[in-house]
């Protein structure tokens, strides 16, 4: 962890960072969630050594928690400081998870992950949690009704535009056209706006969605 110290420190003591900064620990899916958790927590406690991630909009971008959900919870809360919370789902529906996110879906848990969504909000507070999903790899009204269902539990969506890579099983599905992400992100933006939620990071941040512009009108 010295190496971490040192690179945050270095940062923090030489870089300018404004009008605000932005910070997101963000980790892939492991077998082992438990572990992903416990490094995740080793690291946020190294750099709060340095500042506190209280004092940053920060995002603790990890796999759920599935044993000592609110424990883990809290204490990335109130413990490690991170001002928001993302479980990725990727898609809606509990069948179209087992069949998007195989990986996922066999070592988490539908399930697992949208109950920890849920038990998030009463410790973040709503709007700060958050889930991503990839828009073309489901029908566009299948997850706008998981979204709208999502937001009355006040988590927030947010979403990535699905790029066929070759190789890969979907190297011949089609991305969204502009028409659609347009539409989606208009949707989008009125569920925010009906529920008082703010976009990810800002309109100055590196993004792949136009969400920012089109909140600002």
């Amino acid at each position: 962890m010295k190496g971490v110290k040192y690179a945050f420190k270095y940062v923090l003591d030489n870089e300018e960072i404004s009008p605000h900064r932005h910070f997101q620990l963000m980790a892939g899916n492991l077998i082992r969630t438990e572990r992903v958790w416990e490094i995740c927590s080793q690291i946020a406690e190294t750099l709060n050594q340095v500042e506190p991630l209280s004092n940053f909009d920060s995002y603790l971008n990890i796999s759920p928690p599935i044993k000592n959900v609110e424990e883990n919870l809290r204490m990335a809360r109130k413990q490690l400081g991170f001002r928001q919370v993302a479980f990725n789902m990727e898609v809606v529906g509990k069948a179209r998870f087992k069949e998007v996110c195989p990986g996922k879906y066999a070592t988490i848990g539908y399930d697992n992950s949208m109950n920890a969504l849920r038990a998030a909000v009463p410790i973040f507070g709503r709007g700060n949690v958050r889930s991503n999903f990839v828009l073309g790899a489901q029908p566009v009204e299948e997850l706008l009704d998981g979204v709208r269902e999502l937001a009355e539990y006040g988590i927030a969506s947010d979403y990535s535009v699905f790029v066929p890579k070759p190789g890969t099983p979907w190297a011949g599905r089609l991305s969204p056209d502009i028409k659609t992400t347009i539409d989606f992100t208009n949707e989008l933006v009125a569920i925010y706006k009906q529920h008082g939620f703010r976009g990810i990071y800002c309109g100055l941040s590196s993004r792949s969605n136009i969400f920012h512009e089109v909140m600002a009108g």
